[in-house]
């Protein structure tokens, strides 16, 4: 298959779960079917060879089973490093508009707003940025909330 080297045996799809799960990983499985030569997984974690291409497996975050996205999975860490910030922030959340939009959108709140009571070096930083050694967030890493995703992926 063009774009992807001879020795790519699987190709890990990751999204955010957001308010559905189920909707979420139907979504990417339509996306899958439209580019076509891939298999498509029948459920998350499945993995699934296609014609010529490396098989497909897709992995929602925070996990399979579990509405929310990669500040949700994030937010499990920090409250157990920072409990003390999480009561603040929690206090904050549910004095604004904030509290009623959802998951996702609550997650990416209360994530922004631990990461600007915690983080010194850069208080605005992004989940995708937030690993540079400067930010010291790279403990967060051990956290067991991690541990289904990182036992799937060496079990590829």
């Amino acid at each position: 298959m063009r774009g992807f080297a001879p020795e790519t045996s699987t190709i890990v799809l990751v999204a955010d779960s957001d308010s559905d799960h189920a909707a979420s990983f139907e979504l990417v499985r339509d996306q899958i079917r439209a580019v076509g030569d891939y298999g498509v997984p029948t459920r998350p974690l499945e993995v699934i060879k296609g014609r010529g291409a490396p098989a497909v497996a897709v992995l929602t975050l925070p996990w399979i089973d579990r509405n929310g996205n990669l500040e949700t999975l994030l937010l499990d860490a920090m409250s157990e490093k920072s409990p003390t910030v999480r009561v603040e922030v929690d206090r904050l959340i549910a004095a604004t508009v904030l509290r009623a939009r959802g998951i996702s959108k609550d997650s990416k709140a209360r994530f922004a707003c631990m990461v600007a009571c915690i983080c010194d070096d850069d208080p605005s930083c992004a989940a995708s940025t937030m690993w540079y050694a400067a930010k010291g967030f790279q403990g967060l890493l051990d956290h067991k909330c991690f541990d289904p995703i990182t036992d799937y992926l060496k079990s590829l």
